[in-house]
């Protein structure tokens, strides 16, 4: 189900007692994920998915397996406020995610999160190779950071 608002998203989660959401940084090509944990109320980089909707189905297993009990999808707004033109796209994909994985999903204003996951890792001295290759890791636990901030 996608929830229409932060606070009923948070509803379903604090009727657990811990409680795991994954963050996805959709992107086109790749994107990142990360694991909010509420018991230790941090976002833990997991990894780069290449072709996210080509791999729905390894993605609903891993899921399944780390017990996510929720998901954050970033969405691409203007700095208007306005929705950016692919976000239609990542409306629809999670709708879909939302149906088959049977969690609580909801969509959550993504801007700036990937530049400044490259300033933070540019600042760290990392190298534009391997910055290209961990940006969207880093953007997905920002997503999750800003999301759960003075929850």
């Amino acid at each position: 189900m996608i929830c229409e608002s932060k606070a009923d998203f948070l509803k379903t989660l604090k009727e657990l007692k811990i409680f795991k959401v994954l963050g996805i940084d959709f992107g086109a090509r790749k994107s990142g994920l990360a694991i909010y944990n509420s018991e230790i109320r941090l976002a833990i980089p997991t990894e780069v998915f290449e072709d996210i909707e080509k791999n729905l189905e390894v993605l609903l297993t891993l899921i399944k397996e780390m017990d996510i009990n929720g998901i954050i999808i970033g969405l691409p707004l203007k700095f208007d406020g306005s929705i950016a033109a692919n976000a239609k796209h990542i409306v629809k994909f999670a709708e879909t995610l939302a149906t088959k994985a049977h969690i609580p999903t909801i969509l959550s204003d993504e801007r700036c999160t990937t530049a400044l996951a490259n300033t933070l890792l540019k600042e760290s001295n990392i190298k534009r190779k391997k910055r290209n290759q961990i940006d969207d890791i880093v953007a997905a636990c920002i997503l999750l950071e800003n999301f759960f901030q003075n929850t």
